[in-house]
C-alpha cells in the first residue's frame, strides 16, 4: 500500500509537469536606454529618428508586369538618422522635440542587405499590397561617424530580421500620394562591434546576451520611382521581375527577450513537495 501510495505521488507529479504550459519567451519594450558609440555614451533614449530612406526593391510579377500572392521580392538600402526622441512616456509613446546623439551630430546609418519576402494579398484594380519579409533572411547593420556627412562609416552592429515582420503599399504602380505604405521589421541583434553597446539599466545590466536585444524599425514609404521591367529576377533566373525606389522615415525601438519562470518548475516543485510527504508518512508508519 505505501509504496501504491508513492507511485500514485510520483504519477500525479509527472502529470502536472507534462499539462504545464511551456514559458513563453516575450519582447518588451524598453524606456530611457543608453547606446554609448566610440565617440561618446548617449542617455535616456525613447526611441530613434529615421530619416532620408532610400531602398532599391525588386519584386517578381507575372506576365502583366503586376505581382501576385507569393510572389518573392528583395530590397537593398538605408535609412539615417541624426537625433532621438528623449525617454517621457512608457513604452512606444514617447513624443516631442527630438534630440542629438553624444557627441552632437553624430550620425547613424541603417544599411538594409539582401531583405527577401513576398505578397501576401494584392488588389489588381487599386494595386493595393500586403507583405511579410522572410525571418532569418538578409541582415541589417548599424553605422556610425562622428560628423554627419563626414568621414567613412564604422561598423557598429549586426542584426538578423525575424518574424513577424511585414507591411503595405496602398498602390504598388506609385500613382500619386496613393503609393504610400509602411513596414515593420523586427530584427535581433547578433553582434556588437567597435566599442558599441546598448545599456537598458545600467552598463552591461538587464540582458545576459546581445541576442536577447532587438529592434524595431518602424517606416512610412512612399515610391519614388515607379515599377520598372529588368527581365529576369536576381534572386529566380526563371522568374520577371520590376525594380522600384522608395524612400522612408520613421523610428526605431529597443526590445530585450525576457523569459518568464516556468510554471512547470513551479509545479514540479510542488509535485516532489507532495512525494516527500508520501514518504514521511511511509516512514512514520514503518517506525
Amino acid at each position: 500500500m505505501k509504496t501504491k501510495h508513492l507511485l500514485a505521488a510520483a504519477m500525479t507529479s509527472a502529470s502536472l509537469l507534462a499539462f504545464a504550459p511551456a514559458a513563453q519567451a516575450q519582447l518588451v519594450v524598453q524606456d530611457a536606454w543608453s547606446m554609448t558609440t566610440p565617440s561618446g555614451t548617449t542617455t535616456n533614449i525613447g526611441h530613434l529618428n529615421l530619416a532620408g530612406g532610400v531602398a532599391t526593391v525588386t519584386q517578381e510579377v507575372n506576365g502583366a508586369n503586376t505581382p501576385f500572392v507569393g510572389a518573392q521580392f528583395s530590397e537593398f538600402g538605408a535609412i539615417y538618422t541624426i537625433s532621438f526622441t528623449p525617454e517621457n512616456c512608457a513604452g512606444l509613446c514617447d513624443s516631442g522635440s527630438p534630440a542629438l546623439f553624444t557627441p552632437a551630430g553624430y550620425e547613424f546609418q541603417i544599411a538594409f542587405n539582401n531583405l527577401s519576402g513576398e505578397v501576401t494579398a494584392f488588389d489588381g484594380t487599386t494595386g493595393e499590397l500586403n507583405y511579410i519579409f522572410y525571418g532569418g533572411t538578409g541582415d541589417i547593420t548599424i553605422l556610425g561617424r562622428p560628423v554627419a556627412g563626414v568621414g567613412a562609416f564604422t561598423t557598429l552592429a549586426e542584426l538578423t530580421p525575424q518574424d513577424p515582420s511585414g507591411g503595405d503599399l496602398a498602390s504598388f504602380f506609385g500613382i500619386g500620394d496613393q503609393s504610400q505604405g509602411q513596414s515593420t521589421i523586427v530584427a535581433q541583434f547578433d553582434q556588437f562591434l567597435n566599442g558599441f553597446l546598448l545599456d537598458l539599466f545600467g552598463p552591461g545590466l538587464g540582458y545576459t546576451s546581445v541576442s536577447d536585444l532587438f529592434m524595431q524599425f518602424v517606416t512610412t514609404n512612399k515610391i519614388s520611382q515607379g515599377p520598372v521591367p529588368v527581365g529576369a529576377c536576381s534572386f529566380d533566373a526563371t522568374a520577371q521581375c520590376v525594380e522600384l525606389q522608395v524612400t522612408s522615415d520613421g523610428s526605431a525601438d529597443l526590445f530585450v527577450r525576457t523569459v518568464p519562470e516556468p510554471t512547470s518548475l513551479a509545479l514540479l516543485g510542488l509535485g516532489l513537495a507532495g512525494l516527500g510527504a508520501m514518504r514521511r508518512k511511509a516512514a512514520k508508519a514503518v517506525v
